[in-house]
Parts: C-alpha cells; structure tokens; sequence
C-alpha cells in the first residue's frame, strides 16, 4: 500500500505541507492507467490519509510524474536496481535444480544398487540350486560307496555268526556243538571255529562268541534253523542263546538305531491308526508310506 507522511507548519493565511511519497508496489502501479494512477494518489480529493489542495496536488503530479509515467524509477529519476533481488532469485532457482539433479542422482544410485542387490541374490540363487543337485548327488555317492563297502565288509563275514548268551564259564565250544546239534545243522557247523568278542567285561556278563562255518550257504541254513526254533524248548540251558548274522559294529548300531526309531514311532499317539513299518529290504521307517528314516551306517 501506498504511504504518506507529512509534517505541516501553520502560517497566518494558510497551511504548508511538506510531504515524502513511497510508492512501494511499483508492479502494481505498471499496470494501472494514467487515471487510475492519480485515483491511487487521492485525486478526487481523497487521499488514504490526508486532504490537498488543488494546488499542493499539482505541485505533487509535477514532481513525481516520473513515478507514474515509468514505475522502476526512483526519485532522481534512474532506474531502481533491481539486482540483487534478480541476482537472490537466481541463486534460489539454481539451487532447486540442483537439488532436483541431486535427487536424480540418488534416485539412480538407488536404483543401480537394487539392480545389484537383487543380480547377487539371483546369483546366490543359482549357487544355492547347483549346491543343492551336488549335495544331493554326493548323498547318493555317499550311499553307493556306503553300500560297496558293506558288500565288501559282508564277503568277509559271510561265513560268520555272532552267538549271544553263551557263558563265560564252561567250555563254549561243547556247548555250541549241542546247539547245533539240537537245530538239526550238524553237516553245516563240522568245522566250526570260535573266538570271544571283545575284553572281559567288568559286570560279568558274557561276551558274544565270534563263530566260523565253512561257508556262507552253511551260515544262512544255521541262521534260518534258529530263527524259527525255540531255544528254550530245546533245552533249559539253551533258553539265553540268540544267533545272528555278523556285521560290522557300524552296521549294527545302525540297525539298533533305525530299530529304536521304529518302536518311537509306534508308540506315538498321532500314529495310532496309521501304518508304521520297518522295511528292512530297503532299509528304512515309514509312516503311512512317508519315509521317516533311513539307513545310513558308519564305517
């Protein structure tokens, strides 16, 4: 708005006025008429804040017609300077575009870096995928060799039987041929051979007895005669022997594990009405056909 200060000095016949006129919004004064240029002076004897006379009016059009014929001049009559504002301006709108270009920057680095997060991951991906066909491909290595060398470690037990519950006092091979002899495999055990396994145990309980027959078809029929007989219906002192295949002590534990794993699983209430078996043809424990365990032993 425009604003006038005056300070008057009261004479006899008439009144003075000295006044200072600022015209601030000169962008507004531009685009004004001539007319409407004097209205905004208070021609019309109207002024925002004082009264003039016809005269003083005059004197005030003469001396500013600067001002209202080219708005941007000061009183001297050159030009404002209007430089720095331009020169603030500027500095303003460089530094909104560069703070677009820095956006822009980020933006790209951002996303160049979730490019590359995401190619390691895709990476990592098919690493993970390749680990997986070798790790599984080395299991079935694993299992053939497993089964290879129990095929060697079976050829040279072939022959072989473990005896359980013959005691450590007596004469053991006495009462082996008696065995035999009740399980009707005389011709099968004629030249058997036998050793304890292991050191004497501390609790006196007996040690198995490592038996040898002449070969592995002797074996089979001395094991198959005492699977299906009953021992102590062949004698009293015959009632704790129990004959089994020798395997290595790998294979064993193996098969005492995968045994224990059967039972657990019988006696779980969730698998009572379903199907729990212990194949030992392929060696494994499944649950209504779903594999829970397998084979694997030790050597």
């Amino acid at each position: 708005m425009s604003a006038i200060s005056a300070s008057a000095v009261n004479g006899a016949d008439s009144v003075k006025r000295v006044d200072t006129v600022n015209l601030v919004h000169y962008n507004r004064a531009q685009s004004m008429s001539s007319v409407d240029r004097l209205k905004a002076l208070g021609i019309g004897g109207v002024s925002p804040t004082l009264k003039y006379t016809k005269e003083e009016l005059a004197d005030y059009i003469i001396r500013n017609k600067h001002l209202l014929d080219n708005p941007g001049t000061n009183q001297a009559g050159g030009k404002e300077d209007d430089s720095g504002l331009a020169a603030q301006i500027g500095k303003l709108t460089q530094a909104v575009v560069d703070m677009q270009n820095q956006q822009t920057a980020n933006f790209t680095k951002f996303t160049e870096s979730q490019k590359e997060i995401q190619d390691k991951i895709q990476t990592i991906k098919e690493e993970n995928k390749q680990l997986k066909t070798s790790v599984n491909n080395l299991t079935g290595i694993v299992a053939s060799q497993q089964r290879y060398l129990e095929s060697l470690d079976s050829k040279e037990r072939a022959k072989n039987l473990i005896v359980f519950g013959v005691p450590e006092a007596g004469d053991p091979g006495n009462l082996l041929r008696n065995v035999f002899s009740k399980l009707d495999c005389e011709d099968e055990t004629e030249d058997f051979t036998f050793s304890r396994c292991g050191k004497t145990r501390n609790d006196g309980g007996n040690r198995p007895l490592l038996v040898s027959v002449k070969d592995g078809k002797s074996r089979n029929v001395v094991l198959s005669k005492s699977k299906d007989a009953d021992m102590a219906s062949i004698g009293e002192e015959f009632k704790d022997i129990r004959i089994k295949k020798d395997v290595s002590p790998g294979v064993r534990k193996e098969w005492k594990r995968l045994g224990a794993v059967f039972d657990e699983e019988k006696r779980k209430p969730e698998n009572a009405e379903k199907n729990v078996e212990f194949d030992k043809q392929q060696r494994q424990v499944t649950v209504d056909g779903a594999i829970i365990d397998r084979f694997m032993p030790h050597f």
